[in-house]
């Protein structure tokens, strides 16, 4: 009966989008963090939802008047456009891509896809709301994160160790999972300093429940993250002494909560030699040689890469060169041994685009990334010691973003979909913040010019 209820229910609440495309935006975003298969526990009996909420919310976008147009002109949409276009490029003409692969290159480079298309519709909704109805927003995100941290505890309690496959199908290794929760956790502080008290609650809540969830992967990479999320909320901060305050009171509450296992797991932080015999970290190895060989099938491939999702076809000369010359253990378990599948990617995101995707993909990448931080260095230089609120949230996505692509460095991340939603919103806010500041200095100017006038 609840599955039949859900299959009714997902389709009238994607068909939102046409009374106002921001429920749509909402819609998207509840599906997209507490999945279908989650509700239905572990059912895959209900399909097409994905498909029908973003077909829904890109023709209502038309129909309502959306300004797409507007969108896709700025600069950020052309980096988005460029990436993914050259990405396709990449993998159709790639002698690696089986367009027979039903969860293939040709998938997942759709499920990219998908997700500019609600990054379009996102900015073209964000375009005419006002700052109240883009707090509730982000507000309404970070509380399906939260539900989805305290999910993540549950599952933890109940035996799943590292919290892996926390999101479901679509986000299953341990350091995507923790990454998600780095690239949040910044806008829990956000939240901390409203002087709301309900909304500075719920803040701090959802800064202990995300930390908790980042310790319980267990995750070096998540941690390093972390590190780098606090020293950019650090620079950013208007008030150190009481920013320090407050996360040494913080740290004395999660203190007792940290597990035994990731203080050791973060003690054996080091690098891995790959042609010894005495390896006693496969995990960090592993990267070490991937990276290796990633850097091979590079030079190999530099302009338009093997196509997406294809690493572990195009690899495969590449592997066999190193094979003679490293620990066999460390090779059977990174390419796999006895028809067992070796690891699939680089684990390392900037390197695999540019394995992927080459120089043609790898350069857009980059520049999505690098033009809303450097939009908000910009402001934060023009703009520096003013109390803003709205630059105080651009800040702590930025944070976020920097800690994300830490974690990023030890895994494959291209495929997150969290991260194209924050840089979208954070190029958003930035540009219409500067827009509206040149405004208010030619409307300012021309009210001075109208007085010289009538004065004289």
């Amino acid at each position: 009966m609840r599955i039949v209820f859900l299959k009714i229910l997902y389709p009238l609440l994607a068909l939102s989008s046409f009374i106002n495309p921001f429920y749509g935006v909402i819609y998207y975003t509840f599906i997209s963090v507490i999945r279908p298969e989650q509700l239905t526990y572990g059912t895959s009996s209900i399909s097409g939802i994905f498909a029908i909420a973003i077909v829904s919310l890109f023709v209502a976008s038309l129909v309502k008047g959306e300004s797409l147009l507007a969108s896709l002109k700025t600069a950020f949409f052309k980096n988005y456009f460029g990436f993914i276009g050259a990405l396709c490029i990449s993998t159709l003409i790639s002698p690696y891509t089986d367009f027979t692969e039903s969860m293939g290159s040709i998938y997942y480079l759709s499920t990219i896809l998908q997700v500019m298309v609600f990054c379009l519709c996102l900015y073209a909704v964000l375009l005419r709301l006002v700052d109240i109805e883009i707090q509730r927003y982000v507000k309404l995100t970070v509380a399906f994160f939260l539900f989805m941290a305290l999910w993540g505890v549950d599952q933890n309690i109940r035996g799943n160790a590292l919290v892996e496959g926390l999101f479901g199908t679509s986000i299953i290794d341990r350091c995507a999972i923790t990454g998600v929760f780095v690239l949040y956790l910044p806008v829990s502080i956000y939240f901390i300093n409203k002087k709301d008290r309900i909304q500075k609650l719920f803040g701090f809540i959802c800064f202990l429940i995300f930390m908790l969830l980042i310790m319980l992967t267990q995750s070096r990479a998540g941690f390093l993250g972390v590190c780098v999320t606090a020293m950019a909320v650090f620079y950013f901060s208007r008030r150190k002494l009481l920013l320090v305050s407050i996360s040494a009171i913080l740290l004395l509450i999660t203190i007792p909560f940290i597990p035994d296992e990731y203080v050791n797991r973060i003690g054996e932080i080091k690098s891995q030699d790959v042609q010894g015999d005495d390896l006693t970290d496969y995990s960090s190895a592993s990267r070490l040689l991937l990276w290796k060989v990633g850097a091979m099938v590079f030079a190999s491939n530099p302009i338009l890469g093997v196509g997406n999702m294809n690493f572990s076809k195009g690899s495969v000369k590449q592997a066999s060169i190193v094979a003679t010359n490293i620990n066999q253990g460390l090779f059977d378990y990174t390419f796999g041994v006895d028809g067992k599948k070796g690891l699939s990617h680089t684990h390392n995101t900037y390197l695999n685009i540019l394995v992927e995707g080459g120089i043609l993909s790898a350069i857009p990448y980059f520049l999505l990334y690098l033009s809303p931080l450097w939009y908000g260095f910009k402001l934060n230089r023009k703009y520096k010691g003013q109390n803003i609120e709205r630059l105080d949230l651009i800040n702590m996505l930025n944070c976020g973003i920097l800690g994300f692509m830490v974690t990023a460095f030890f895994a494959n991340l291209i495929l997150i979909d969290y991260i194209y939603w924050n840089l979208t919103l954070s190029y958003f806010l930035s540009h219409s913040f500067e827009v509206h500041l040149n405004t208010l200095t030619i409307q300012e100017s021309k009210a001075l010019d109208e007085a010289v006038v009538l004065q004289n």
